[in-house]
């Protein structure tokens, strides 16, 4: 997934520098599609179940009785979160990728190899990507039609702020309580789509999200 991830970049997106960001997203949209019907041609639209170890043990926290795949994933999740978060804060390569993210100009300005930088983002961003299609799997029937959850990813980044990750981890947070109270205290359709109401409502009201950074320029 990361080698993949890579390739789109350094041979299809790179075709389109300099275009405006609509462009990008439309591409990027293609390729999804793309892909997702390369897939369904080859493993065909059947839903799958992925069965764990864990999938069937459970362990009891006092009254409370928690799957151990639950554990497992929220385990993991903290893991790449903690690792992730130390990367872009730490490391030289972190900070080059967060200036590249701000300022290309001024990054490549200063040194910085923005093209290669930009590969590195996409290879880190399919590795992740895969990883939490492992951890959803054994949780879910897997099909085609499972990637509309990456619209409940971007609502949670979006709640929480672009380029923060304590903010995409309030986020997700928030929208998941938001989701269970919709589900018990609203009506039936309404629990699967708080995530696009709230998307909506938050680039409306507070486009910068929760605990995203204002950007602002002298005019």
């Amino acid at each position: 997934a990361a080698a993949l991830s890579w390739l789109i970049d350094a041979r299809v997106m790179r075709l389109i520098v300099g275009q405006p960001q609509f462009a990008g997203v439309m591409l990027t949209i293609a390729i999804a599609f793309m892909l997702r019907g390369a897939v369904s041609m080859g493993f065909g639209p059947e839903s799958r179940n992925y069965p764990t170890p864990w999938s069937d043990d459970k362990t009891v926290f006092g009254d409370i009785v928690v799957a151990d795949l639950s554990l497992v994933i929220v385990a993991a999740a903290l893991l790449v979160t903690l690792v992730l978060f130390w990367f872009l804060r730490k490391t030289p390569l972190g900070i080059s990728i967060q200036a590249a993210s701000q300022n290309q100009l001024a990054a490549y300005l200063n040194g910085i190899r923005v093209k290669r930088v930009t590969s590195l983002v996409w290879a880190i961003a399919g590795g992740i990507a895969a990883l939490c299609g492992l951890l959803l799997a054994p949780t879910a029937l897997v099909d085609i039609g499972l990637w509309i959850v990456v619209l409940k990813a971007l609502a949670a980044v979006v709640l929480g702020g672009f380029g923060s990750i304590p903010g995409a981890i309030v986020g997700g947070l928030l929208l998941g309580m938001i989701e269970q109270f919709a589900g018990v205290y609203l009506p039936d359709g309404f629990k699967d789509a708080m995530a696009y109401i709230v998307l909506i409502g938050v680039l409306i009201v507070w486009p910068r999200g929760l605990l995203g950074e204002a950007h602002g320029r002298r005019v």
